[in-house]
């Protein structure tokens, strides 16, 4: 299977409307974004099972999973993300939204990432 920075870099080549039902072209911004989440990801937890998938809007979401809990990050074209948390057991979800034009110092930034790979 093709790597999962890979595919997100052939997302780029998405025309618009590549659903049929008028999506947006993807935004070569959130593919690097996104690229960046996965390789970060990736070398954190020494596996690369995860998937991505492009988005309507633009953006592209990423999935994984670790025992328990299932993950879904958006990385929108504004420049936000959003993450989902799903418990396997009970079902239980929560979210966590990012907006990187809030993190005004070096320590914030590494507050966000932290959060966003040991939830």
């Amino acid at each position: 299977m093709t790597p999962p920075d890979v595919q997100l870099g052939l997302m780029l080549d998405l025309p618009e409307n590549w659903d049929g039902y008028g999506a947006d072209r993807i935004d070569p911004a959130v593919v690097e974004v996104a690229q960046e989440f996965v390789r970060l990801l990736t070398a954190i937890r020494r596996s690369d099972d995860l998937y991505v998938a492009p988005g309507r809007d633009g953006g592209v979401g990423v999935e994984w999973e670790e025992p328990g809990t299932r993950y879904s990050l958006d990385v929108n074209p504004d420049g936000t993300m959003q993450l989902l948390r799903v418990c396997k057991a009970s079902g239980a979800m929560t979210t966590e939204r990012f907006d990187p034009k809030q993190l005004v110092s070096a320590a914030s930034m590494f507050g966000a990432v932290r959060r966003l790979v040991a939830a």
